[in-house]
């Protein structure tokens, strides 16, 4: 898939298309966001467990929010432990990305913005995964494609929230269907598996890939109709 994909990137670059090959590129693209979009979250993901202590790698659902000091300076030597505890992570973490950047630089406090965003957000997904397996994000809708009717999940509903809402939010999901929900990760996971780390042991199509999107959704939500698809 690496190598079809970087085959196919070339052809997105390029200055001197002719109307019907542009018009092949789009329709390449958009079957390619949802692939990039999962890629991206599986990065996020381990971009945040990567820091995060024991303590931290737990699936409570209280996810603490960032306080204005963790946004643009050192972490505090008096005040919430959690919140020391994440700051001096996230400045360990701008150490290693951007060892050059000096720490009173405005840049370092833009990048630090956006490595303590992207850490959160980590954190969050990693709750989900915790929860409903890591499977679980490749089952999340992102696609923008009209031709399918189907709610999207953006990254402002599992970021904007306060912890508090996001915490009800996950305990909704897990008492109304938390078991469905992992039974559909379990069994999208060699699928998911297949799909970011290129596993060569599934060497046929899936029963999914053969299907339209519009056959799909004809199944049952969560029977075992539509997890056959996806083993």
């Amino acid at each position: 898939m690496g190598v079809q994909l970087r085959s196919v990137q070339s052809r997105w670059v390029s200055r001197d298309l002719t109307n019907k090959e542009r018009f092949k590129v789009i329709g390449e693209i958009e079957e390619n966001a949802a692939f990039l979009q999962i890629l991206r979250y599986n990065h996020i993901l381990h971009f945040y467990r990567c820091s995060a202590g024991p303590d931290e790698r737990t699936s409570a659902f209280a996810i603490r929010a960032a306080s204005h000091n963790e946004l643009t300076g050192q972490p505090r030597t008096r005040g919430n432990p959690r919140n020391i505890g994440v700051a001096t992570a996230v400045d360990k973490m701008m150490r290693d990305i951007f060892p050059d950047l000096e720490s009173s630089s405005a840049i370092y406090r833009r990048k630090r913005r956006a490595v303590l965003a992207c850490r959160k957000f980590g954190q969050r997904l990693h709750i989900l995964a915790e929860c409903f397996g890591e499977a679980f994000l490749s089952l999340i809708h992102f696609g923008q494609s009209s031709e399918v009717a189907s709610p999207v999940i953006s990254e402002k509903i599992i970021i904007a929230p306060p912890d508090e809402v996001f915490g009800n939010f996950v305990k909704i999901l897990e008492d109304s269907q938390g078991s469905l929900l992992r039974k559909m990760s379990a069994a999208a996971k060699p699928a998911f598996e297949h799909i970011l780390y290129e596993d060569t042991r599934q060497q046929k199509l899936f029963a999914l890939e053969e299907q339209t999107p519009e056959d799909i959704l004809k199944f049952p939500k969560g029977s075992q109709e539509l997890r056959n698809l996806l083993q």
